[in-house]
């Protein structure tokens, strides 16, 4: 229901005062009076027009659903106001957003269409992706890692370079989250690798800072009994048979906390989701002028020793495979008589 001033509704009263006003209601006996239901459905109609004049003259809101006393319902449109969006409602619901990330292109798309919609809290938003990266588990860092690769491709093609910049500033910030160097993200260095790398090949990364940082995280990855995915009766015995360390020698890497099953088999399952989608996608070639020969080159490896004795070699066989195919009177011509 709407609720209007009583200024406003004294003036509609008055608007409709003339309007409305009940003639004489009773019966003279002449038979041009009126009965008791004619008296009902006069006060009905008058108090209908009074609350449609009431409508009328209200503020700009929604539209309002007029009541009346024969439970018949009038919707009075009005003209519409743009609701200014709350700053902290935004945050909350894309910080909700990333913490529901999943495997899923859909959710990503999501995530990316309500941050490029507020784009005017572009710092806020941007806050709300280091939070999230810092405060959730592991397996929604890597999504939100993911995500950040989506994100920064959507927003280039809606030509929106803030997002691009800020993220450029804070990509250290967000690797040591999603991977830190406790061990603790090591099941995620791959993902934070295939993720710059990504960022790299569409431009948003510089290839000398994504090299770096590839180059630093490589220390980070353990084997898979260090991931949690061993049983735990393997880690016991493990934990059994490993001696104690010397007072004299630097303390080795903590090993990681151990994922509930429920964790590991969600990673399993949304892994398996994306790498069904990479082989959809693996024949795909980027746009633009020698993109495919800027492709070729990054995936060749550089000229060897190894590549100028296989020229050697190959350039032997077929000058050996072009004398078995000579006929014989050339090979008589050549001085061969065999």
């Amino acid at each position: 229901m709407c609720t209007w001033s009583a200024s406003l509704l004294g003036q509609s009263d008055e608007i409709m005062g003339e309007a409305c006003a009940e003639p004489s209601l009773t019966n003279d006996g002449g038979g041009g009076g009126y009965d008791d239901g004619d008296k009902v459905m006069v006060k009905i109609h008058c108090r209908q027009q009074q609350q449609l004049a009431r409508a009328a003259t209200a503020p700009d809101s929604a539209n309002c659903f007029v009541h009346s006393s024969n439970n018949v319902g009038t919707t009075v449109p009005s003209r519409s106001i743009k609701k200014m969006a709350d700053p902290f409602e935004v945050r909350m619901r894309f910080s909700s957003q990333l913490q529901h990330l999943n495997a899923s292109v859909a959710s990503a798309q999501k995530a990316a269409q309500y941050a490029l919609k507020y784009k005017e809290w572009h710092e806020d938003l941007h806050s709300c992706i280091l939070e999230q990266v810092e405060r959730t588990n592991m397996n929604t860092r890597a999504n939100i890692m993911y995500f950040i690769e989506h994100f920064l491709d959507q927003a280039s093609r809606e030509g929106q370079p803030d997002y691009i910049q800020m993220m450029q500033r804070d990509i250290i910030r967000v690797v040591d989250a999603v991977a830190p160097d406790d061990g603790s993200g090591a099941a995620n260095v791959k993902v934070v690798r295939k993720v710059l790398q990504g960022l790299q090949g569409r431009g948003f990364l510089d290839s000398q800072v994504a090299t770096q940082i590839i180059d630093v995280i490589k220390e980070r990855g353990t084997k898979d009994h260090d991931l949690g995915l061993s049983s735990p009766m393997e880690s016991v015995t493990m934990a059994e048979q490993t001696p104690a360390q010397p007072q004299g020698q630097p303390a080795k890497r903590i090993v990681p906390t151990r994922l509930d099953k429920r964790q590991v088999e969600q990673r399993i399952e949304e892994d398996r989701e994306r790498h069904k989608r990479e082989r959809e996608s693996i024949w795909a070639v980027p746009k633009g002028d020698g993109a495919e020969m800027d492709k070729l080159w990054e995936e060749t490896s550089d000229f060897g020793e190894d590549d100028d004795r296989l020229i050697t070699e190959e350039n032997a066989d077929f000058d050996t495979e072009m004398e078995m195919q000579l006929c014989s009177h050339q090979r008589a011509a050549n001085g061969d008589h065999r």
